[in-house]
């Protein structure tokens, strides 16, 4: 089932064969707007994804919704065995089908991120989940036994490209990304000397990864734009710049089979939870705040749309340096048995 509603919380989804239960809470930044995220709650084929239109790109409510009806549609009547290959045909298939929307001049340049994730029982008793992921929206595993929070995805971002060239440590890209003083708290570090320095790092990043052909030229317009944004506000420290910066993608659903995720899988076990969610809650929420929301939750015995609505409404409610004003989506399964 797709969800799109500017405003609004899915209903309870019914008891299938491996999934306990499922929900979802959408929520748009604006009553009278167009809310840019959709999500898939589809218990009974085992799917479940958030996309989020690119925010400042035209018709990202169109993106989101292309995106996850192709991706639902596909995967409940493809032919394929396994949950991967029945997700990976899917992702292809959505890719395809947002590049054909944007020959028509009226849809160009619109774009969305997705995470989808496809879930089914295992032959060793464990649940298998399938993974694919472009773009910021993202996937987070809690696990039943330690109640620990595990990211499932990699943002398509600036930090993240750069901790992944080995460029800037995992610690300190983990402390901007959870940082509460929009990256005043993030530790020293040479690569954050000042802005020069960091636009050589990320030139650096970038230069081997054919993959972002469009990343050499945004760069310096998404330095300059962030700037600007930050001019009247802040000191403007490398670091800070750096922060700001998660809003650009180097990634996305919006040009064509270059860009179709690879499916990869992860292991689950009964009772622990899913949490799929657009930047409007990860941009809000630090992961510890999600983890603890998740946590005390089941602990009150909450079902997965109470969940959702729960990290929902929290990010609505915030009031920290992190506050933003966004839309917001959130999926939440909870893993069961096999029956």
């Amino acid at each position: 089932m797709v969800h799109s509603a500017e405003h609004g919380f899915s209903p309870e989804t019914e008891r299938k064969v491996l999934v306990v239960d499922s929900g979802s809470a959408l929520i748009g930044k604006e009553v009278m707007s167009r809310c840019e995220d959709t999500v898939v709650d589809d218990q009974e084929h085992g799917l479940f994804a958030v996309a989020d239109g690119m925010g400042g790109m035209p018709h990202g409510d169109v993106a989101s919704r292309l995106a996850c009806t192709t991706l639902d549609s596909t995967f409940a009547r493809s032919k394929k065995r396994g949950m991967a290959e029945k997700l990976q045909e899917s992702v292809d298939v959505c890719a395809n089908a947002m590049h054909a929307q944007k020959t028509d001049p009226k849809f160009a340049g619109m774009g969305t991120t997705l995470t989808a994730v496809a879930a089914e029982a295992s032959t060793d008793g464990t649940v298998e989940l399938a993974i694919a992921h472009v773009g910021d929206s993202r996937g987070y595993l809690i696990r039943q036994d330690s109640g620990v929070l595990e990211r499932l995805t990699t943002d398509d971002g600036f930090v993240e490209l750069l901790v992944s060239s080995g460029i800037l440590p995992e610690a300190i890209g983990r402390a901007i990304d959870q940082s509460t003083k929009r990256g005043e708290d993030v530790p020293e570090h040479p690569v954050l000397k000042d802005r020069a320095t960091l636009e050589s790092a990320i030139n650096a990043a970038i230069v081997p990864w054919n993959r972002f052909s469009r990343d050499l030229t945004s760069l310096k317009r998404c330095l300059r734009e962030t700037e600007n944004r930050l001019s009247s506000r802040h000191n403007r420290t490398a670091t800070q710049l750096l922060y700001h910066m998660s809003s650009y993608l180097l990634n996305s659903m919006d040009t064509g089979a270059t860009t179709s995720p690879t499916v990869r899988s992860v292991k689950a076990r009964t009772g622990d939870t899913l949490v799929i969610c657009s930047d409007g809650i990860t941009d809000v929420l630090t992961e510890k705040e999600i983890e603890t929301i998740v946590r005390e939750s089941l602990l009150k015995k909450m079902s997965a749309r109470e969940i959702a609505r729960q990290i929902a409404e929290a990010a609505e409610a915030s009031s920290g340096n992190r506050k933003k004003r966004d839309d917001r989506a959130v999926v939440v399964v909870i893993l069961g048995q096999e029956t």
